[in-house]
């Protein structure tokens, strides 16, 4: 009984101990802690689904290779549809160009614009969020994430930020973040435009393994102006790009 006691006052202890190194953490460090969820590494690629929705039916699916480096998304190749196939989106800073094939000149475009069936460039494009944004922890809350199936999950203990763009071209002006305490995975997003309304929620779900690290493999986002759409993005068929026979398929 004396061990039992002695070893459940360790793990008090423990316990006790990390929720007191992740309350010191500032907003900022906890939303690098969030983004190491969300990219597998400074260069790789990856294969983006895109599913958009009215009503519940299915509308159409946009299929995309990513290209990463430094951790940012540099290149995005459509694969699907067939009338996409070939089109390439260039990113260099906060510049964006579309290159169509049999089109002369690139075409320049911004975060907000719209691909196939409405979720925006930006939102293929940002894969992580502390490069474009200041962050501030502005509370705890505990609040339900969403299954990968698009079901309500557990409710998780959360820490709250306020992330405020840095001034860079970036597609939302404000997010409001939560990350669950335990883990730093992402749950739940809700993004703000400049005006203050709020524009899209997002589920941030379906967490796999690759090379040790945990990821987020997909994302539900739900139009909050017009309500009747919201979109799944998922990642798969990662690949590090700098290191040989690295493919692994999740």
């Amino acid at each position: 009984m004396k061990v039992f006691k002695y070893l459940k006052a360790i793990i008090i202890l423990l316990l006790i101990g990390s929720f007191a190194f992740a309350s010191l953490l500032t907003g900022d460090e906890i939303l690098l802690k969030a983004d190491e969820h969300r990219v597998v590494g400074d260069s790789f690629q990856m294969v983006i689904q895109v599913e958009n929705y009215t009503d519940n039916q299915l509308e159409g699916v946009t299929v995309m290779e990513g290209q990463i480096n430094n951790g940012e998304m540099t290149m995005v190749n459509f694969l699907e549809p067939v009338n996409m196939k070939g089109r390439k989106i260039i990113i260099e800073g906060e510049e964006m160009r579309l290159i169509i094939p049999n089109v002369k000149n690139p075409i320049r475009i911004t975060a907000s614009q719209k691909l196939v069936g409405g979720i925006s460039y930006g939102d293929v494009a940002a894969i992580s969020y502390s490069s474009g944004y200041t962050a501030k922890m502005i509370g705890e809350e505990t609040v339900a994430g969403m299954n990968p199936d698009g079901t309500s999950s557990d409710k998780s203990h959360c820490y709250v930020l306020e992330l405020v763009t840095k001034g860079k071209k970036v597609n939302y002006h404000k997010i409001i973040l939560w990350v669950e305490q335990e883990t730093f995975l992402p749950v739940k997003g809700d993004f703000f435009a400049l005006s203050g309304k709020k524009m899209t929620t997002v589920y941030y779900t379906a967490p796999r393994e690759w090379r040790g690290k945990t990821i987020i493999t997909k994302m539900f986002l739900f139009d909050q102006i017009n309500t009747t759409k919201y979109f799944s993005m998922e990642y798969s068929n990662f690949k590090a790009t700098q290191i040989t026979d690295s493919t692994t398929d999740l």
